[in-house]
């Protein structure tokens, strides 16, 4: 062969090489798509296991300090965050005077609020305030039953989120309500600055609930019934979301004039539909994941806000919640249920088939004891509604399925390390964050009762991206075991610029562990995946 017909064959050969990754990247998406690398550098573990002694938190980039709620002590753990590899407790802020258990804790630059509940039912809830360095500036009552605090983005707010919970004995069940409390620019005259304003639901007592909208517990006022749980505020600090996780539905609130505009209710998923299959029997096998003549019920715990395309939407974990204590108790199994003959002709086979799935007594509307519709517990999934009440996404049976895959392969482990996994609600996403990296946005989610981590690019929020599954039962390495993390509730991101390490970090309190876990986050290009694959 001389040397121009060499030169020849060597052209043709780069040009076919050309024309090949021209046709793989055509080919195959997913060398165009980035995925999520989490992975363990570090924990901090309490040993003390189901007393809620790792909550939700709150991070100081400043001082690189870890705030955790400490329900059992009823106080604010202080954690040094400067090694993120090795967090450890510095110190506290008691909160015992103040009520019985605290529940949420957040941040502004220079101040910290955290709220706790009263010490007896009929007692309202309390905020308090403090510096960075754990010293404590002012306290405020608020409603009933706080159940999360938020600063604005601003910091000229902070949201309470007053859940109003039925006492244990269901004797005593006060309003729920939002508090807005003005908080000051500076820390001189903190306390007589403050002003606290209280947004109610006595509007709705009485007018028509908006469509969609439920009361958890029949012949409730809504005033009563409505349960705030979740925050999210809008980047220009005007409007607060707020979830009514039992109500299914989303209150939206002015802060400036502190009252709550409207309501949007958030509708039901079909889950005769494939796309939104579900787990029936709870026991975590991905063959049993099937279609039912169920509506999911979305009930989401937490909300995040976020923008894209100069619009607004909000990003919703479908959690699911019942009312229960000991006057009523909404949960009940569908065998032990009559369906409507008209609704349902073929009941009996229903019954046979699905007889154990836990669904809501609410579901009997027209209160004649038989069930008109089959209403189960959460959505299973995160969804994204635009900040009108317009439905977006729903990410479907897609966890379900995840954690059933991952389950499925423990089926034969000889050491029978298989977490334990029967759910009446799934996995139960709780927790959210928000992230940008590389100019993407990523929501990451806490499974409750999975114990995993789920992330989504949400850059476009028609059509979200799972990138990433991480669980803590696989994640034993050399430097950090998380095995034993279980409960995710509070999750916090730290990007790059405020990290110690300099690395983006997740940062997840496990409720029922005690345990505090950090991951450091990679962003793996698609096509470096695909090489490595």
């Amino acid at each position: 062969m001389d040397w121009q017909t060499r030169e020849r064959v060597r052209y043709m050969e780069k040009l076919w090489c050309m024309v090949g990754l021209a046709v793989g990247l055509a080919v195959c998406p997913l060398w165009a798509k980035d995925s999520l690398r989490i992975s363990p550098i570090g924990s901090y573990t309490t040993g003390r296991i189901g007393e809620g002694v790792a909550e939700i938190i709150a991070y100081h980039a400043p001082q690189k300090r870890l705030f955790s709620i400490n329900t059992a002590d009823r106080c604010v753990d202080i954690f040094d965050f400067a090694s993120p590899g090795s967090p450890w407790p510095i110190g506290k802020v008691e909160l015992a005077e103040f009520g019985s258990a605290p529940t949420s804790v957040s941040m502004r630059s220079d101040v910290l609020a955290a709220s706790i509940v009263g010490k007896t039912p009929n007692d309202r809830g309390t905020v308090v305030f403090f510096t960075p360095d754990g010293v404590r500036l002012a306290s405020v009552p608020v409603g009933y039953h706080p159940d999360m605090v938020m600063f604005s983005p601003d910091g000229k707010w902070l949201i309470v989120a007053n859940e109003g919970e039925p006492s244990a004995d269901g004797l005593v069940d006060h309003d729920g309500s939002v508090s807005v409390i003005e908080v000051p620019t500076g820390l001189e005259s903190f306390a007589a600055q403050l002003q606290v304003r209280e947004a109610d639901f006595a509007t709705w007592n009485d007018q028509p609930l908006p469509a969609g909208v439920r009361l958890a517990q029949p012949g409730n006022r809504p005033s009563t019934d409505f349960e705030p749980e979740g925050i999210a505020i809008s980047g220009d600090s005007r409007t607060a979301f707020i979830s009514l996780q039992e109500n299914n539905a989303i209150a939206v609130v002015d802060l400036a004039e502190a009252k709550v505009k409207r309501i949007f209710g958030l509708g039901y998923k079909d889950h005769r539909l494939a796309e939104n299959e579900v787990d029936v029997f709870g026991l975590g096998h991905e063959k049993e994941i099937t279609c039912c003549p169920a509506k999911g019920m979305y009930q989401p715990d937490n909300v995040v806000w976020f923008t894209s395309g100069g619009k607004e939407y909000l990003i919703l974990a479908n959690e699911g919640d019942a009312r229960d204590n000991l006057q009523y108790h909404e949960e009940s199994q569908l065998k032990d249920w009559k369906l409507d003959p008209q609704k349902f002709p073929n009941a009996e086979a229903i019954l046979a088939k699905y007889g154990s799935l836990i669904v809501s007594r609410t579901g009997d509307i027209d209160q004649d004891q038989d069930l008109d519709e089959i209403l189960t517990f959460g959505g299973r999934s995160i969804s994204i509604f635009d900040s009108q009440g317009t439905f977006v996404f729903d990410s479907g049976s897609q966890i379900e399925h995840h954690v059933c895959r991952r389950l499925d392969s423990h089926q034969h482990d000889p050491e029978d390390t298989k977490p334990k996994y029967r759910t009446k609600k799934g996995p139960e996403p709780e927790g959210l964050c928000l992230a940008t990296l590389n100019g993407k946005t990523y929501v990451f989610v806490g499974l409750e009762r999975d114990n995993g981590i789920v992330a989504w690019d949400v850059t476009s929020p028609q059509q979200p991206e799972l990138v990433a599954y991480v669980n803590p039962f696989e994640c034993k390495n050399d430097k950090v075991d998380p095995t034993g993390d279980m409960g995710p509730e509070g999750l916090v991101f730290v990007p790059a610029q405020d990290s110690p390490n300099g690395m983006p970090l997740l940062i997840v309190a496990n409720e029922y562990s005690g345990s505090i876990t950090v991951y450091q986050v990679d962003v793996v290009s698609g096509l470096t995946a695909a090489v490595k694959r």
